[in-house]
């Protein structure tokens, strides 16, 4: 859970200072769900342009839904796994319409 929240709070600190960014993201309100197997399952909404702190729970109907196992998740936060390479050979699913995974894809960088 603390490599998510840490990325959620990197990706804030982006949001505030990078004003391209902070103007996509204007508007724009989601709920991010992540699945981490073993009934692990964490939630967040982005709205204002920045990401709530993470919570343990789930929603009804997320917009967005990453599904990994926690090795995974753990290799792409640290960044030792591309996303791509974890989703191109299915270790992480991600369930989302393209808009919102193109913002996904800036999460984890």
């Amino acid at each position: 859970m603390d490599l998510i929240q840490g990325k959620i709070d990197k990706f804030n600190k982006k949001a505030a200072t990078d004003e391209k960014l902070a103007k996509e993201l204007e508007g724009v309100v989601r709920k991010v769900q992540f699945d981490i197997g073993d009934d692990v399952v964490y939630k967040c909404i982005l709205q204002n342009s920045r990401i709530n702190d993470l919570q343990v729970g789930s929603f009804d109907d997320p917009d967005m839904r990453v599904v990994s196992d926690m090795d995974t998740l753990t290799l792409v936060l640290k960044g030792e796994m591309s996303p791509m390479k974890a989703w191109a050979t299915k270790k992480i699913r991600i369930k989302a319409s393209i808009d919102d995974m193109l913002r996904l894809r800036k999460f984890f960088s």
